[in-house]
Parts: structure tokens; C-alpha cells; sequence
């Protein structure tokens, strides 16, 4: 049996020890936390380059997706210009480019919509609807071509929801978006047309206050559009004086 003093020592020595190990991982509080935490930052490290590579995927198949948008429209937009709606809203399965399918607006504007083309493609698919009466699928792609970037297109995109709206019969709603769409004109004879239109829908609802207020909008900013005659028919036929 080991004597009192000898035990002390072996505990002191061993409390010792403890002491020595608690001050090394003092001395460094860096490493310390690196080896607790090492597994979680690997981790964090990991996600931080995940999302940057799937940035740079996003980015390169974006213009990719672009790309391909514009070879399939290329392809397609002939058969809507020559009035073969059928095929240009579904493609032409007889047909083929370097072995590829002539595929239609429809499905290009469903698979590309994140897509200028693909937009585009929209505004083209809700004319064939327009043109055929189906306003509640037109009333959808002209919904999506107004989210374009282009003006242009979004423009084209509002002024169709208006014509959708006016066909149904919902003439405020009509009115506003024919606004939204002469405000994204570029040349003053289609703002014009745009205004004239909305005017044209508040006058039906009996606003002749609005009406009159865009009819003497055009003429006075527009002097020398086709619309300015017609605006000033508009102030006659709802009773109000030309100054």
C-alpha cells in the first residue's frame, strides 16, 4: 500500500498535468475553436462554392437557354407570318432543321418563358388565341410577354390583356391597361392609339370625366397623329366644348 505522501504526489502530479493541457488550449483559443468547429465550417465552405458554381451554371445556361430560344423562333415565326396559325401554335412535326423537329410558339414560350424569346414566343401564342377567341388562354400569354424586359414587348403584352379585357366586357380594366401600355410607348402616334382606346372604354362605362380628360390629353400633346381628329369627335360626341 502506497504511502499518504507518495498518493499526494501522484494526485498533484496528475491535477498538474490537467492544469498544463487547460492552459495549452488557453494559449491558443483560435485553434481551439477551429478543431470544435472544423466539421461545421467544412460545411459552410462547402455550400458558399455550391452556390457559387450553381450561380455560374444559372448564368451560362441562361444565355444557352437564350440562345436556343432564338434558333427554334427563327425556325417557327415564317409560319405565323404567312397566316399558318396551326402550325406556328404547334409546330410542324413534317419538318425538320439539322434533325430537329420544328417545334411551335406554344412550347417554346412554356419551356423558354424565363427567356426574352421565350417571351416573345408568349406575345405570339396570345395573338392566335385573341384571333381565334380563346381570351382565356390569350389573357395567359399576354400576361406572361407583359413581364418582359423590353418594352416593347411588355407593352405589346398590356395592350393585349386590354383588348382581352374589352372583349369580355370588363371595360375599366380595359381602360387601365391600355394606359399602362401607351405610358410604355415610344412614338407618340401609338400613344396615341393606346390612349384613344382607353378613352374610348371609360366613355362606354359612362366616365365621361376621364374620357374627356384623354381626349384632351392627345390633342393637346399630339397634335399631329390620326388620333387628334378623332379626340376631338370624342369631346363632341360626349358633349363637351373644343377649346
Amino acid at each position: 500500500m502506497k504511502k499518504r505522501t507518495e498518493l499526494d504526489k501522484e494526485n498533484y502530479k496528475n491535477e498538474g498535468d490537467s492544469s498544463t493541457d487547460e492552459v495549452s488550449e488557453n494559449s491558443n483559443p483560435a485553434e481551439g475553436f477551429i478543431q470544435k468547429y472544423s466539421k461545421p465550417i467544412i460545411i459552410v465552405s462547402i455550400v458558399v462554392i455550391a452556390l457559387v458554381a450553381l450561380l455560374i451554371y444559372m448564368k451560362y445556361q441562361a444565355e444557352e437557354n437564350e440562345i436556343k430560344a432564338s434558333t427554334l423562333m427563327t425556325r417557327i415565326v415564317p409560319y405565323f407570318q404567312a397566316g399558318d396559325f396551326e402550325k406556328a401554335l404547334n409546330g410542324d412535326p413534317d419538318k425538320t432543321y439539322l434533325g430537329e423537329k420544328v417545334v411551335g410558339l406554344k412550347q417554346i414560350a412554356d419551356e423558354y418563358q424565363s427567356t426574352s424569346q421565350g417571351k416573345i414566343a408568349s406575345l405570339y401564342v396570345a395573338t392566335i388565341y385573341a384571333d381565334t377567341a380563346d381570351y382565356d388562354n390569350a389573357l395567359n400569354y399576354f400576361e406572361k410577354a407583359a413581364k418582359a424586359d423590353a418594352n416593347i414587348i411588355k407593352m405589346g403584352g398590356m395592350a393585349g390583356i386590354a383588348s382581352v379585357h374589352e372583349h369580355k366586357g370588363n371595360l375599366k380594366d380595359a381602360a387601365q391597361n391600355y394606359l399602362s401600355a401607351s405610358e410604355l410607348a415610344e412614338d407618340d402616334n401609338t400613344k396615341s392609339r393606346y390612349s384613344f382606346y382607353a378613352a374610348l372604354c371609360f366613355e362606354k362605362t359612362g366616365d365621361k370625366a376621364n374620357a374627356e380628360k384623354i381626349f384632351r390629353t392627345i390633342i393637346e400633346e399630339n397634335q399631329l397623329t390620326e388620333f387628334t381628329p378623332l379626340a376631338k369627335a370624342g369631346l363632341i360626341r360626349i358633349g363637351t366644348i373644343i377649346e
